[in-house]
């Protein structure tokens, strides 16, 4: 049960851009390529299961059958353009690691990220200095994935405690109060991660640009 919602959940959003004449030529064929394999690794476990039952060997449900590890590094419509990164964190094409302890100013209680992901939208997330220059690039990045998505996108600027971002309405602000983001996603400032509507990472830079960006939305829609 759980590969067929995960079927769905990876094909719903391209299929979605596909109707509204938004997608890009080869994204629904990217189904086939990030799902089939975990498809096949499905049916050689459930078969290696079945004969250790069959031989009175212990079977023990693991993590693995939960999908929750599945990732799609590999694919041809996931990007990551940073260098020099830890390989056990979260990567392009990863499943975005949940963190919590977000706070937005005059908001009493914290947000969690798996809450500001999903609902059929893309993401855009940036880890910010005091820099203003991170911000407003930040809104630009925001501005172009708007235009792809026809608006169907949002973002949020997250920043570490104890630094203080200039109000402004292009781009949430979220306080990274519990330090999980920047120690889950080894976050340092000016990174950016864009999360698909299915909940994994489709791109993200350590010195990202807005050509950069453009050249890989152009991999999922059809024009910007």
């Amino acid at each position: 049960m759980n590969t067929g919602l995960q079927d769905a959940h990876n094909l719903a959003w391209k299929l979605t851009l596909a109707a509204r004449k938004m997608a890009a030529s080869g994204l629904l064929e990217s189904y086939s390529a990030e799902r089939r394999p975990v498809g096949l690794d499905v049916v050689e476990n459930t078969s290696r299961a079945l004969n250790d039952v069959i031989a009175q060997k212990i079977n023990l449900p693991g993590i693995k059958e939960t999908q929750l590890l599945i990732g799609y590094r590999n694919s041809e419509i996931v990007a990551d353009e940073r260098s020099g990164i830890d390989p056990e964190l979260p990567s392009a094409g990863d499943r975005a690691v949940d963190v919590d302890e977000l706070r937005r100013p005059f908001v009493a209680h914290a947000l969690r990220l798996r809450n500001l992901i999903g609902d059929g939208r893309h993401v855009l997330l940036g880890y910010i200095s005091n820099d203003p220059k991170e911000l407003d690039l930040l809104a630009d990045l925001l501005d172009l994935l708007k235009a792809a998505t026809g608006n169907n996108a949002a973002g949020f600027a997250i920043t570490a405690s104890g630094q203080t971002l200039p109000i402004q309405e292009r781009v949430p602000i979220l306080t990274d109060a519990g330090a999980q983001f920047r120690s889950n996603y080894g976050a340092t400032p000016g990174m950016v991660w864009l999360i698909r509507p299915d909940g994994h990472i489709g791109w993200c830079s350590q010195s990202p640009s807005s050509s950069s960006f453009t050249a890989f939305l152009l991999r999922i829609f059809l024009k910007i």
